[in-house]
């Protein structure tokens, strides 16, 4: 098992090195929920930090990042936070603040690959579970509380709530039972008069009164 982890692990780094740059941007703009014109233009830093927060939730103070920000001076200000984050998990991998801030293509082609790498390695499913756009919104309101993946619809549910929905239920099936018929013979339409099968088996119109005689 630990083989197949391995040779597993081995192959999604394979692809993510063969990934050029169009398929780099078409990933981040996927995931992120973003629109990205060129990678360069990655320098913001804020695509790194939703990365990392995506693969260590609130291990980068999102808060912080400048989701407005149009100067260097920002850019590397996001950067730096990103920075922080990779020296508190003890990520082995440098930030090359300064070309990223610049906007060094090869540099942005190297940091997003290996960004894509380590988030197949340790949170596979955050590419379906992370809310992007949610945790933008949050970071830019202040309230970082909310977990930044898609939480199971479904609630645990207490012992005597489980009764309750038992009882409901069982309520439901029997209000849905048809009622017995008084006779199998007679059947009722309720736009028009009653009918009753005769020897043959046909339907016969018959007054209602005469139908309860027989």
């Amino acid at each position: 098992q630990t083989q197949s982890l391995m040779m597993l692990a081995r192959q999604r780094q394979q692809s993510t090195a063969s990934m050029g740059r169009l398929q780099l941007l078409r990933w981040v703009n996927n995931f992120l929920h973003t629109d990205y014109v060129k990678l360069e233009d990655l320098r913001d830093g804020i695509a790194y930090a939703q990365i990392i927060d995506a693969c260590h939730p609130n291990a980068v103070a999102l808060h912080r990042v400048k989701f407005e920000g149009k100067s260097r001076s920002q850019f590397v200000r996001n950067l730096k936070i990103v920075d922080s984050a990779f020296r508190r998990l003890k990520l082995r991998k440098a930030v090359p603040i300064s070309k990223l801030a610049d906007g060094n293509f090869q540099a942005h082609v190297d940091f997003l690959r290996w960004c894509v790498n380590h988030l197949n390695h340790v949170a596979p499913d955050a590419v379906s579970t992370y809310r992007a756009y949610e945790r933008r919104i949050s970071a830019a309101s202040g309230e970082m509380s909310q977990s930044p993946h898609k939480q199971s619809s479904r609630q645990p549910v207490h012992h005597h709530q489980q009764q309750q929905q038992q009882q409901q239920q069982q309520q439901q099936r029997r209000g849905r039972r048809r009622p017995e018929r008084q006779n199998s013979n007679l059947v009722r339409d309720t736009s028009g008069p009653l009918f009753m099968m005769d020897e043959n088996g046909n339907e016969v119109i018959v007054n209602p009164i005469e139908a309860h005689l027989q």
